[in-house]
Formats: C-alpha cells, structure tokens, sequence
C-alpha cells in the first residue's frame, strides 16, 4: 500500500466511509492466505471490503463473498453476485502510453513491468504491444523484463535492461511504487 497512487484510493476510500458512518481498517496482505487481510475476510470480522491487493486470491474472495458483506476487487474480475469489480482501462493506458513514447520520435520502446501473471499488468502488455503493431513497430523481447510490483523490483529489472548494453531509446514502465508511468533511457542512472 505504498506509493502515491494507493495512498490517494485509501484517502478517498476513508472520506467516502466516514462520511456514511463507517470505520476504515487498512490491512496488509502480506503474506497471502495467512496475512491480517485474508484473516478478516474468511472470518467476517468487518461489513465489507475493498482489495486492491493482488495476492489476496480469488478463491479467498469467492469463500468471503455473501449476502451482507459485499466485496469490491481492484483490477481483476471475479464472478460473483457479491463481488463489483472497479477496472482502470489498462489496456487503453498502456496503449497511450507507449503511442505517447512512439509520437515523441522514439522507435525502440522497452517495457518494464510487475508480474506477467497479474491482470492489470497483461492487459498492460497487450496496449503496448498493439501500440507498437500500429506504428509498424517490431516487438523486440530483449526489452521486456519484469519483477514485483515494488521500487526494489523495478530497479533491479532496469538495472537487468541497461546491463544488456542494448538500451531502447525510451521505457514504458508498467507499474512500480515510486515510479512514473513512463520514463526516457537518457535520464536512468543505475549504480
């Protein structure tokens, strides 16, 4: 729950609770099925939930779910008459981002990301690449690498990039706590 991004959702998430009478509980989920988060929701100690976590499973979800305690997931879909789903347009945003890199002149565009097995991140992956088919632009493979969705992960996986002495002329960045959405090569400094 670090970075500007989620620190803003759980702001706005607690206006919104507060002002309907409700209490906010902010847990991590660290450590999965047996972290504090999962522990609240198999054992129904709060009215509801918001996860915006990843590894907070979808089974954990589908056993939580009922009547009366009503779950929203963040970036993922999961059927169920007692879980909403909220959707960023990852696909969209991946697509303007990297058309954005594309239209400032850069032709080689690498793509740095979390784990291909989070959703948010292969619907991300899917708008960059179809960004680079549209402009006539050939995938190269040698400029995808991806780590966890931490500010460690995303350096040491730019760290992994610049030491291939291969650069792309620019970096879309999928998702990383504390880095921006798209950055330019020229200005990476790696120790």
């Amino acid at each position: 729950m670090s970075g500007p991004f989620y620190s803003e959702l759980i702001k706005g998430v607690q206006e919104v609770t507060t002002a309907n009478g409700f209490d906010l509980i902010a847990c991590s989920s660290v450590g999965s099925a047996q972290s504090t988060s999962a522990k609240f929701l198999k054992e129904k100690r709060v009215d509801g939930a918001i996860i915006l976590a990843y590894n907070i499973t979808d089974d954990i979800v589908l056993e939580s779910a009922r009547e009366g305690f009503p779950i929203v997931v963040l970036d993922r879909k999961i059927d169920h008459k007692f879980v909403y789903q909220v959707e960023v347009d990852n696909f969209h945003g991946g697509y303007a981002a990297t058309e954005y890199l594309i239209n400032k002149g850069y032709r080689e565009v690498g793509y740095v990301s979390g784990p291909m097995n989070s959703h948010d991140n292969q619907i991300r992956f899917e708008g960059y690449m179809a960004a680079l088919k549209d402009h006539g632009i050939q995938y190269q493979n040698k400029w995808k690498l991806s780590r966890d969705f931490t500010r460690e992960g995303g350096y040491r996986a730019t760290k992994m990039l610049i030491a291939q002495r291969q650069l792309p002329e620019a970096i879309f960045v999928g998702e990383f706590a504390g880095f921006t959405s798209s950055f330019y090569c020229k200005f990476v400094i790696v120790d």
